[in-house]
């Protein structure tokens, strides 16, 4: 007689990228759009993360967070005008937590995804920390801002996604001694754009020149890697960058963010466009705490192709994470088969819960692997 102890572990997903540059969004729009799309009728999806556990740090509720980018459109006070998509970005760790049930509600699996910034100009200081961060996680998402990732300037490109910072991060998958095959997805958030346009090919190649240092420091091996350019919004379209400034106001006695379009006019956030006098007090402004050299506002505009809140390609960062869940619990599988006589115990583990292979299996066959570029 075997006995089957079955380890169930849960899989770990880190989230890095710098502050603001659409992580939590990201994974709002990857919820929203797997609930909602074709793999509503092949798995049930649901929000398990503990929010009263993380009440001190004001982390954002998914469900809530895809609300947010239409609100705030409707606000603008001129939607012919381009405008600043404005946010509070946040650097404390946030962890999420997403149930996948079969339609039977006969097996399960939960995900725990841990979001961290990757800009801190002291991360030399957080090493330790992103290195057990990384020992025990499965998968690494990288966002990366598509309009920084596409600047003319690469040098500034780099600087403005903290590419370095993430690239010494991600190095510490190189010495971490592990029997188990990680995944890194690297996810060019804010793509509307260049998407819709039909020009993902070349942010793609942007991406693998950004990175095909680490690409060729890490062993292949054992590291796979993946880049899935998304429409976080999709109603939206990045418009340009221009430089930061902040005007003070009189009456909310407020520095409000604005750029100068000429020497006269300056446009806010929400599209208005006003004429400086002699006594504002306009300022260049800089991200307080952030290790930019320049510091620069993305602006964008509403899309003619789609309206409202329309993310698409994020379902398949979901798609991308269960098909390496179930390449990797094959292998283990494979590696952990003894003789049926064998009387003592087998330890095995399992990283796709109570859910069935082979139902897993025919699920992300109806998926193709078009938008998910391997590196």
């Amino acid at each position: 007689m075997i006995f089957d102890l079955t380890q169930k572990i849960n899989p770990k997903i880190l989230v890095l990228g710098p502050r603001g540059s659409g992580k939590t969004t990201l994974l709002a729009s990857m919820y929203n759009e797997s609930i909602h799309g074709r793999m509503e009728n092949q798995l049930h999806i649901s929000d398990r993360t503990d929010y009263s556990r993380w009440n001190d740090y004001d982390i954002p509720i998914l469900s809530d967070k895809t609300f947010e980018p239409m609100q705030y459109i409707s606000k603008l006070n001129n939607k012919d005008n381009s405008f600043i998509m404005r946010h509070q970005s946040n650097q404390n760790v946030h962890e999420y937590r997403l149930l996948l049930q079969d339609m039977n509600y006969s097996g399960h699996i939960e995900m725990i995804l841990t979001r961290m910034a990757s800009d801190y100009k002291e991360a030399y200081i957080c090493q330790n920390y992103f290195t057990r961060e990384m020992k025990d996680c499965d998968i690494v998402i990288v966002t990366i801002d598509t309009p920084f990732l596409m600047y003319s300037d690469p040098l500034l490109s780099k600087s403005l996604n903290y590419i370095d910072n993430i690239s010494n991060i991600l190095q510490n998958l190189r010495d971490i001694v592990t029997a188990k095959e990680k995944e890194v997805i690297f996810v060019p958030v804010k793509c509307e754009k260049w998407v819709q346009s039909g020009e993902t090919d070349i942010v793609i190649q942007r991406v693998k020149d950004q990175f095909i240092n680490l690409r060729n420091i890490l062993p292949d091996t054992e590291i796979s890697f993946s880049i899935i350019p998304v429409e976080t919004i999709g109603g939206i379209v990045f418009d340009e960058l221009k430089d930061a400034y902040r005007l003070y106001d009189e009456e909310t006695k407020y520095y409000e963010p604005c750029s100068k379009l000429n020497e006269q006019y300056v446009r806010f956030w929400n599209g208005k466009i006003q004429k400086l006098h002699e006594e504002d007090i306009l300022t260049e402004s800089s991200k307080i705490g952030l290790n930019r050299e320049k510091y620069l506002l993305e602006w964008f505009r509403l899309s003619s192709h789609k309206e409202g809140y329309s993310p698409c390609n994020c379902h398949l960062i979901m798609v991308e994470i269960l098909r390496f869940l179930l390449r990797r619990q094959n292998k283990i599988d494979k590696a952990s088969k003894f003789p049926r006589n064998i009387p003592w115990p087998i330890r095995h583990e399992t990283y796709l819960g109570s859910l069935k292979k082979e139902l897993l299996s025919r699920i992300l066959e109806s998926y193709s692997t078009e938008g998910i570029h391997k590196f």
